[in-house]
């Protein structure tokens, strides 16, 4: 009730500066508490779009890099999982118990005695030539430095 009065006994002049005043002021506000945090969201979206389009673009390049020197780093790299793991083994000097094809994509190793040192030289011959390790099962034999493995490799 007060504020009606108020709002009559003003002049026709300043009827029509409080109600521009009051229009600007609710539209500053809609645009401070609205638009405003909107455009900052879209910026800061704009830009994270952009990152991950230079990051995906690097990853592509990065891809087709290591794609290229998988097929020039793998020079003696040929033939099945067998013939390589065979390849390395007598290289490395390591006797091979047993192997069994799961598939064309899986073979099954027994080895029963081996140094450990040469184990791990035989799995990171093989990973570089394309042969990755699935399964390892190690279990240290009585004498020292020797032990016997279980292996379960897949071309990657």
């Amino acid at each position: 009730m007060r504020l009606r009065r108020w709002y009559q006994s003003l002049v026709d002049r300043e009827k029509i500066l409080l109600l521009v005043g009051s229009s600007l002021s609710l539209l500053l506000l809609l645009w401070l508490l609205l638009w405003q945090p909107l455009l900052s969201s879209n910026h800061q979206l704009q830009q994270s779009i952009e990152q991950k389009q230079q990051q995906l673009s690097w990853m592509q390049q990065t891809s087709t890099q290591i794609l290229e020197l998988r097929k020039t780093a793998l020079p003696g790299a040929g033939g099945s999982i067998q013939q390589r793991l065979t390849r390395t083994a007598s290289k490395l000097r390591i006797g091979l118990t047993r192997m069994q094809n799961s598939n064309d994509q899986k073979l099954k190793v027994w080895i029963d005695k081996s140094e450990f040192n040469q184990l791990l030289k035989l799995i990171d011959e093989l990973s570089k030539q394309g042969v990755a390790v699935d399964q390892l099962h190690i279990q240290p034999l009585p004498e020292s430095g020797f032990s016997k493995a279980r292996l379960t490799l897949v071309s990657s």
